[in-house]
């Protein structure tokens, strides 16, 4: 029988009443990653009874800095949120450092993504559309494959919130080749994440769909993109006092940039 203040208890709790206010990407991230690294080692422990060595212990046991502070800040805000309800003294995983997470130095050749990747035919066709779509949009490949033609409104990909990492409302727009594509899924796209990874893997490369981001961010810098429209174009927020007051949606300026982005992935090599 789960203890009354057990950590799998108090999570199910936490799910329902914190993180299933917040947006579905938010709240399946982070779900599954409790799921899959705290879980099954505290999951039937009291919440009263974890110690911070418990949880350096637990966060050393993650091989990846990024997942590793992933599950820190969550753990952060889990136990933040059991004391205030009582059911812990202190939290015990605030004041544990975060990981310095390195950067990949992985920067993907354009005439290799476009020849043994994206047109090489030994993907499903949909997973190459999709990597397509993330080079001329900006966009993640999680948001991507939540879209269909109900998103479509004239030239313009329009994405709430829930689907989108950084829970603001998007208005992307849809250059030609994009179009096309999503006239291919009306209905959406069904290839999965995981799919998407074995499909990759397929070809031989040593890199992820995130470092095509990655090769997007590098190219707009090289050509003196302003620094918050290449993050309004990536999906990041974009922090600060001003941008409260800021209701502009920059679709203009991003076609206009996406637009150059494309013909220089074109005289680099890339074949859409």
């Amino acid at each position: 029988m789960m203890k009354s203040n057990s950590f799998k208890g108090n999570f199910e709790k936490f799910d329902m009443m914190v993180l299933g206010v917040k947006s579905d990407a938010y709240r399946v991230q982070f779900v599954n990653g409790f799921n899959k690294n705290v879980i099954g080692v505290l999951g039937e422990r009291a919440v009263d009874s974890i110690t911070t060595r418990d949880v350096v212990k637990l966060i050393d046991g993650i091989s990846s800095n990024s997942v590793s502070n992933r599950v820190l800040s969550g753990l952060v805000s889990f136990l933040g949120w059991c004391c205030g309800r009582g059911e812990c003294l202190s939290n015990v995983a605030a004041g544990i450092p975060r990981r310095v997470e390195v950067s990949r130095d992985v920067l993907i050749d354009v005439v290799e993504l476009s020849d043994d990747v994206v047109n090489s035919g030994v993907m499903l066709e949909e997973v190459s559309d999709i990597l397509k779509v993330m080079m001329l949009t900006g966009l993640r490949h999680g948001t991507i494959r939540k879209l269909s033609s109900v998103n479509v409104c004239g030239d313009n990909l329009v994405i709430c919130k829930s689907i989108v990492k950084n829970r603001r409302d998007l208005v992307v727009p849809m250059l030609g080749e994009v179009k096309l594509i999503m006239m291919k899924y009306e209905s959406g796209f069904t290839v999965s994440g995981v799919k998407m990874s074995k499909e990759l893997s397929k070809t031989g490369v040593d890199w992820t769909c995130h470092d095509i981001r990655h090769l997007i961010g590098t190219n707009l810098g090289q050509m003196r993109v302003e620094s918050t429209l290449i993050s309004r174009i990536l999906g990041h927020a974009v922090k600060g006092s001003t941008e409260i007051y800021n209701h502009h949606n920059y679709v203009d300026e991003k076609r206009e940039v996406l637009c150059d982005l494309r013909d220089r992935f074109i005289d680099s090599g890339m074949a859409f």
